[in-house]
């Protein structure tokens, strides 16, 4: 299953936190915008507990991320 959806990381000194002991990992908050709010719903649902594959594409702008999603129809769902 693949759950697509446009992110941005906050302008936020916690957007990206590192463990203070080792092997312990990051956490990353990311803000969604509006027209994506149902693919992470469907994330909520489907991904709770299970081992997540990320992969990032970094957009040139965050403009042009509000751009696409006002014009291009976003795929969230079963593939």
């Amino acid at each position: 299953m693949k759950i697509n959806f446009f992110a941005s990381l906050p302008d936020i000194l916690s957007a990206v936190s590192l463990s203070g002991f080792k092997d312990s990992g990051a956490r990353i908050k990311l803000d969604i915008p509006a027209s994506d709010v149902g693919a992470i719903v469907l994330l909520q649902q489907k991904g709770a507990g299970h081992l997540l594959k990320v992969t990032i594409e970094v957009m040139p702008n965050k403009a042009q991320i509000t751009q696409l999603s006002e014009t291009e129809e976003i795929v969230a769902g079963l593939e």
